[in-house]
């Protein structure tokens, strides 16, 4: 697209065309099909990033990376070496055509095309795993399993944690710590069904982990996109527990 279309453009979507000019490019895009396609690609782009990357809080240095290429090469007249007024997105200087549009077709190809599903930002946002910090008494096969799970688990290498935590729970099922941290191996290793099956069994028992059990049950359920059965586990959190005030936030959010 031209320089002086694109700018005729901008000035017509940010009204900053008189009467006569706006009554003219209006009758220029009814007998044109081409400028129309022209006019709703660049209207349904600028709405798209100023409305959903300025609303979503994991996107905000992105954002101001588009404003930061908006106020160094977007300018406000063809040619005037001056940045506009508001910091223009999408107003283009002479010469920065070809690079600035690779820029954002760039930067919209990763945000319509990679950037995560709902349910997965969901989880991403609430999905911290507490540290590990088992009590470990003397000296055994066992213990030393124990011990050496924690230390996999808190950095963060849970295919190792989780073997290592299998080893010791077929000698110690009861422990249901251990049994917690297993499940949530498999959660991050999306192995969904075991996860389920572990988190389920101690969220319905009573033991002091069964609230925690619920939660990560539900964030099971949420990272695979199961928002009915996420939030009727959520319900079952009670105010007591201290993870109520999350649980009542994120079913708000599904």
């Amino acid at each position: 697209m031209a320089t002086e279309l694109y700018t005729k453009i901008e000035d017509y979507l940010d009204d900053a065309l008189d009467d006569q000019e706006r009554q003219a490019f209006e009758a220029e895009v009814r007998t044109d099909p081409a400028l129309a396609q022209q006019l709703a690609v660049v209207r349904e782009t600028r709405q798209r990033l100023i409305t959903q990357w300025a609303n979503e809080p994991a996107e905000t240095a992105l954002l101001e990376t588009l404003q930061k290429i908006g106020s160094e090469h977007f300018k406000s007249g063809a040619g005037s070496g001056q940045a506009g007024a508001g910091g223009r997105l999408f107003r283009l200087a002479p010469g920065w055509w070809a690079a600035a549009a690779a820029v954002v077709a760039t930067l919209i190809a990763a945000w319509f095309f990679l950037r995560p599903p709902s349910n997965e930002r969901l989880y991403a946002q609430y999905g911290a795993f507490p540290e590990a910090d088992f009590t470990v008494r003397g000296d055994s096969p066992a213990t030393n399993d124990l011990s050496a799970a924690e230390a996999a688990f808190n950095r963060k290498d849970y295919a190792e944690a989780l073997s290592l935590l299998q080893a010791y729970l077929t000698g110690h099922p009861d422990d249901a710590q251990a049994r917690l941290h297993a499940g949530l191996c498999h959660l991050e290793l999306k192995q969904y069904p075991d996860a389920t099956a572990i988190f389920s069994e101690i969220g319905g028992s009573n033991n002091v982990w069964a609230d925690e059990a619920n939660w990560f049950l539900a964030l099971t359920y949420l990272r695979q996109d199961k928002r009915t059965d996420c939030a009727r586990i959520l319900k079952l959190i009670p105010q007591s527990s201290g993870r109520y005030e999350q649980a009542a936030e994120l079913l708000s959010q599904i």
